[in-house]
Formats: structure tokens, sequence, C-alpha cells
């Protein structure tokens, strides 16, 4: 059953945009639409641009002169500008509850009294010098972006993060309040997972070992070790393909078993049922990633079956469980090492069965929008109560 309470969903750029946080915000608010008979969508707010100007500004004087960055996306500027945009659009709203998605900038210095639930992947301490976007910044850019992270923190009702990595370091690092701070893996990017007998299909057809790498960064996410791995498989006999999608490789990563789809838009039909016929032939996903917060990939690879290959790292335990929807590898793992892991379970028929059924039954029981959904309405119902 729907709750009657009035939602306002906080963020700066337009959630029906699919291709926004990486369909992140457009999957949260569907969610939050099928548990709540009142979601109200407060985005976009276009940014002024002289501020974007200053901003830049700031980021070349500090490039020249210091030869360190600063921060584009954190800072007073922003901040007090989205402060000033959003109390105009709560006004007169009778709004129960603010849901603010990776919206620090733009509640830090947002003056309501009405409680705010806050979620995000990481927070800014967290993520410095982990994502290359927030290493080499000046002391002064941290500064600012620290104290606007700590303000929305602790201005929240509610804290929600992806991954227990983010959780745990909000409470030992901005000295959250535990009673507060949550933990919620998120769901797919996808209107719906697919029938079971789909499953089916994919373990009748390993006449190939089908590699998916997917995503915009190839260095961030691994993609040199990812096709080290291609070459290595080849090597040790198993036949096996590698489909890089979201990026173009560096020249010099060329194979005759790779494919390269540089971009699909999922907000684009024939994309979007590009996309679902490529996870539909995937038998594995090949994410070797050097640096993750959490990563709705490993979930749409879960919902398809798919066992996810990657990296121990950031928050990606929150979403691949060893020996159930996948393995994480020693940061320091090569190529070598997740080829001869793929080979190892590929060849071995009922061990890969189990593994797939398992993939999909952790997105069944975890990493979907329906439960996420749910639970961020418990959470939300419960402060109301206790407010």
């Amino acid at each position: 059953m729907k709750s009657a309470l009035k939602i306002a969903f906080l963020t700066s750029s337009d959630p029906k945009d699919r291709n926004s946080w990486s369909g992140i915000y457009f999957q949260m608010l569907k969610s939050l639409e099928s548990q709540f008979t009142d979601v109200i969508p407060l985005g976009p707010v276009e940014m002024n641009k002289r501020r974007l100007w200053l901003v830049n500004f700031r980021n070349l004087v500090s490039a020249i002169f210091l030869r360190q960055r600063y921060n584009v996306i954190h800072n007073n500027l922003f901040a007090r500008y989205y402060a000033a945009a959003f109390k105009k659009k709560l006004k007169g709203g009778n709004f129960d509850m603010i849901f603010a998605p990776a919206s620090s900038v733009e509640i830090a210095f947002l003056k309501t009294d009405i409680p705010i639930c806050y979620f995000s992947d990481t927070s800014f301490s967290q993520i410095r010098n982990y994502y290359g976007l927030f290493s080499n910044l000046s002391e002064s850019s941290a500064k600012e972006s620290e104290a606007i992270q700590y303000k929305a923190l602790k201005k929240s009702a509610i804290v929600i993060h992806a991954s227990n990595w983010a959780s745990y370091y909000v409470t030992e690092h901005y000295g959250i309040d535990q009673t507060k701070a949550y933990t919620l893996p998120m769901g797919a990017n996808i209107d719906e997972a697919p029938d079971l007998k789909m499953l089916a299909l994919k373990l009748n057809d390993k006449t190939t070992c089908n590699l998916l790498f997917l995503g915009v960064e190839w260095e961030r996410k691994g993609g040199a070790i990812a096709f080290e791995a291609l070459v290595e498989l080849n090597k040790l006999g198993l036949d096996a393909n590698l489909t890089i999608c979201g990026c173009t490789p560096p020249e010099g990563f060329d194979h005759p078993k790779m494919k390269v789809i540089p971009f699909l838009d999922k907000s684009i039909a024939a994309d979007y049922n590009q996309f679902l016929e490529l996870l539909y032939k995937t038998h594995f996903l090949l994410l070797p990633t050097r640096a993750e917060c959490a990563g709705v990939v490993f979930a749409e690879a879960s919902a398809f079956g798919i066992p996810s290959i990657t990296t121990d790292t950031g928050g990606v335990a929150s979403m691949v469980e060893n020996d159930v929807n996948g393995y994480r590898l020693p940061y320091n793992a090569g190529g070598n090492m997740y080829a001869g892991l793929i080979k190892a379970i590929f060849e071995n028929d009922e061990g890969y069965k189990k593994l797939v059924y398992s993939s999909r039954a952790k997105y069944g029981n975890e990493l979907n929008w329906e439960t996420w959904g749910i639970k961020v309405k418990e959470l939300i119902l419960k402060n109301h109560k206790d407010s």
C-alpha cells in the first residue's frame, strides 16, 4: 500500500533523464513513486552561467599557479545558488520529507524545517584521491568541499549509503550518529529482469565464452587488465570474446576477438534493446575496476544471471558476494589471474550453472529497486512517526 506522505525529490539534474547518474535518479524516482502517492521532482535546476564561469576560472587559476585543481562540483558558489533555488521550489509545497540523492551540494546551505533523507554512494573525503576527478585538489578547495559534505550529512535526518564501505566511513570520519545511518544497495537500470527461461538459454550456449566490459572510463574500470584476460584466455585454449561497451579503448588495444560499442543511450529504444541483447548473450561481466563506490552494473549483470568477475575495492563487496553472484579478486590481480578464474568456472558446467542462478537470486533478493523502495519507505515512515 502506498503511503500518503508527500515527498520532494531533490536533484539539480533531471531525474527523468535515463542517462543522469547512470539512470540511478530515474530508477529511484520510479521506485519511490511506487511507494508514495505524491513524489514531486524538484529538478532540473540550471546553474547560473556567471557562477559556472567563476568556478571554471578558479580551476584554471589553481591549475596555473598551484598545479592543483579546484573542485568544480562541490563548492560554495554552487551550494549557495542551489540553496536559494530549492528554497523557492519547496515553498508552499507542504512536503513531509525531502529525498536528496547524491545532493550534498544542493542541500548543504538549504534552510528548511522539512526532514531530509540523504542518499549517496560515497562522501567527499572518502572519494578524494580515490577517483581521478577528485585527485590533486588544492587544500583550500578540499576544505571547502569537506565542509559542504559535513553540513549535508549533519542536517539530514536519515543518511543512506549504497555500501557498508561508505556507511561505515561517514560514521567514523564525519561522526554521523549510527542510529540514522543505513546501507541499501542499489538496483539495476533496466525496466524489468528477464524471464528465468532466458537463463537456461545462456547455459545451453557455451561454445564461446562471451565477456562484457561495461563502463565509460577505460582506465578506472581496469580496461587494460580485461584486455590481458582476453588474450590469456585464448592462449589457454578457451574460445573467448570480449565486448567493450561504453567507451573506446586507447590505441594498441586491438584483438580479433574484441568488439567495441562506444555508447548506448538507454533512453533510445533501439539502443536499450541492443543493451538487453548484449546482456542475454554474456557469460561473465569482466570489470577489474581500480576504483568503485558501488556500481549498478553489478545489479544489471545479476538480473541476467551473469556472474561478475571484479576487484575487491571500495563498495564492491556490497554488490558482489563471492561465490554467489561473482568473485572479487585482489587489487593487484593481473589479467592472468582473471583468465584462470573465468576458465575454471566456465568449464565446470555445474559450478557455472549454480553461479548463474545464485546471481539471479541475489538480484531478486537484494539488488533491485522494488526492495530498495520498500526499505526507503520504511525508514521515512519511521522517521515521520518518531518526529
